[in-house]
């Protein structure tokens, strides 16, 4: 939740900064591991676990809200391009962590919220359904 409502933009404003959302996180598992030194370590691990597997879901959310649930809006990601930077960028950031998320993981959960919407509200994610289709 704090990552959410920590996200930050790029300079230009279209892109998140996961540079910024890398180190955020670095500070959080070190608090953890100050406040907890005899558990730090597990707390931490347990973290980046959760992180690695909620990934995907924080990629549909980008897609279909612009944010994750608490912070909706903060980006746009409307193509193939967009979406690619974005995991692109999170991976470089993250990997260093062992955090990674993969494409067909994003595009299996962004199935069933597809799924969900009228014929309107799927025109927004055309080049969605051509990616899901090619993949």
């Amino acid at each position: 939740m704090l990552h959410g409502l920590n996200l930050r933009k790029t300079q230009d404003g279209s892109k998140l900064d996961f540079e910024y959302s890398l180190n955020f996180f670095k500070k959080s598992l070190n608090l953890l591991e100050e406040i907890f030194p005899e558990n730090g370590n597990m707390a931490a691990i347990h973290l980046k676990n959760m992180f690695n597997e909620t990934s995907p879901g924080f990629f549909k959310n980008l897609i279909f809200r612009g944010g994750p649930n608490i912070n909706p809006g903060i980006i746009s990601i409307k193509n193939k391009d967009s979406l690619n930077y974005h995991i692109y960028s999170f991976n470089k950031n993250f990997a260093e962590l062992g955090i990674t998320v993969e494409y067909s993981d994003i595009i299996q959960e962004c199935k069933a919220t597809l799924r969900k919407l009228n014929k309107q509200e799927k025109i927004d994610f055309t080049w969605l359904i051509e990616l899901m289709v090619t993949n």
